[in-house]
């Protein structure tokens, strides 16, 4: 990918359109050196991974819930349809009547996930229950108790994938709605500020750097979570 990254970029012959891969490595190599980085990185981390455990938290809760009652799973069914359906681009506008900055972003990563990961979480407890309906028929349990020791071991899996989704897509929520948001402090506001300037290095910088961090806390994320099953 480099190598077709510097071949296009020496055939089209303009930095300001597509920089080298050397000219945005020494480019990130001076971000590296400044406190903005760290700062602007810390803010979208904060607010991403907010929303991504928000989402994941009352999502599998609403999840369950709407096994236990018909009327939830309803319920929540269309909601999620009628969430889906809202263009990304009106909540952060609605949001931003309601909220300060910081706290739009936050819930735009929120409402953007929360579809998903009921839907995963609910679609995976009913294939459960589907297949140990009669375990459930001959030895009857509290729900609770079924929840606790037949559903979430089969849901680990579903856990393990969701939690790398989420974040993947909290961190893209969250640099949209820094952007549209015209956030204070984030990556999306350095990227803004790049393409204002038509830097395209550093624009390309902060693209590499929000990859780098998806990926360390994708890593993360999965590692806690299995120690969290295993223990």
């Amino acid at each position: 990918m480099i190598g077709v990254w510097q071949i296009a970029a020496f055939a089209l012959g303009n930095p300001i359109l597509l920089p080298s891969p050397w000219t945005v490595a020494e480019t990130m190599a001076a971000q590296a050196g400044q406190p903005k980085l760290y700062e602007a990185l810390a803010a979208t981390c904060i607010r991403a991974l907010t929303g991504a455990v928000l989402a994941f938290g009352v999502g599998f809760a609403c999840a369950v819930l709407s096994w236990f009652f018909k009327t939830a799973a309803w319920f929540f069914k269309n909601l999620c349809v009628l969430m889906q359906s809202v263009p990304n681009v009106a909540y952060i506008i609605l949001m931003l009547f309601w909220m300060s900055r910081d706290q739009a972003v936050v819930m735009v990563c929120f409402l953007l996930l929360f579809g998903v990961v009921y839907q995963s979480f609910f679609r995976a407890i009913e294939a459960i229950a589907s297949r140990a309906k009669d375990i459930i028929f001959l030895y009857p349990q509290p729900k609770i108790r079924i929840v606790r020791q037949v559903f979430l071991p089969e849901l680990r899996p579903v856990f393990l994938s969701c939690a790398s989704n989420c974040i993947s897509m909290s961190f893209k929520a969250a640099v949209m709605a820094e952007i549209l948001a015209s956030a204070a402090l984030g990556i999306g506001r350095n990227m803004q500020q790049a393409r204002q300037n038509l830097d395209a290095a550093s624009l390309i910088g902060w693209v590499i750097w929000l990859v780098l961090t998806v990926f360390l806390f994708d890593w993360l994320a999965g590692r806690i979570l299995k120690w969290l099953f295993d223990h």
